[in-house]
């Protein structure tokens, strides 16, 4: 997906096949087209690939394409702000910030919201987040974790929203009021979600489509899965 190894192709197979490919040979390829990245593991016994910088667990190289792809859409922004819904353990958060993005919100259900308070804790820092109803003057250069109900009644503006795998699993209303917050907290919305359930992010935008400017294509990450760059400047 950033062109760090040829991609395959299954017409020349026979032709081009070869050695594994090795996992530290890997992590060179992908520190030169992306950048030099940590592979923290806080949570003893992680299960994955073991490497010379830690366990390569199946969520490590989704989140480097994410964050990756997060630094793509805002680059020439200075000092972007950047809000995910829904983050898991915070790991497109935390390699964001290796790419010098700060301020990162996180919107997230309590239980998980506890998770990534101590994933990014341990591996940031307690001083680099922020969590719901706590205040500190260097809030624009923290990570911030914060509940649906704090951004919904928030104001705030973003250069960009990101959601990954939740928008459709959640209840169509919900989803709704999601992209009703969206269009009104942002000109530019990253939607990575597999279309399996009742309703597609396709069906939330259907009635602004005429007003938005919809980019659509396979996710380089996850078979079954589509990335849509939704621009609203005109909302």
């Amino acid at each position: 997906s950033v062109g760090a190894v040829p991609l395959d192709n299954p017409e020349t197979w026979a032709a081009s096949a070869g050695k594994p490919y090795d996992a530290e040979d890997i992590l060179a390829k992908l520190s030169k087209s992306c950048w030099p990245f940590s592979v923290p593991n806080p949570f003893p016994a992680e299960f994955g690939l073991s490497t010379s910088r830690g366990i390569v667990s199946y969520r490590v190289p989704q989140a480097l394409y994410q964050a990756w792809r997060i630094k793509q859409l805002v680059k020439g922004i200075e000092h972007p702000r950047i809000l995910e819904i829904g983050a898991g353990l915070g790991r497109t958060a935390y390699y964001a910030h290796e790419l010098g993005i700060k301020d990162y919100t996180i919107v997230d259900i309590p239980m998980t919201a506890t998770a990534q308070a101590y994933f990014l804790g341990r591996t940031l820092g307690e001083a680099q987040i922020l969590l719901d109803g706590e205040s500190s003057a260097g809030a624009s250069q923290m990570i911030k974790i914060c509940t649906p109900q704090t951004f919904m009644d928030g104001e705030e503006k973003y250069d960009l929203i990101v959601n990954i795998d939740s928008l459709t699993e959640m209840d169509i209303s919900t989803a709704k009021d999601y992209w009703q917050k969206i269009k009104a907290s942002t000109k530019l919305f990253l939607s990575i979600n597999h279309e399996a359930n009742p309703f597609l992010v396709q069906d939330l935008i259907a009635e602004d489509m005429p007003n938005l400017d919809v980019n659509r294509e396979l996710y380089w990450m996850r078979r079954g899965y589509v990335e849509e760059v939704i621009q609203t400047n005109a909302l």
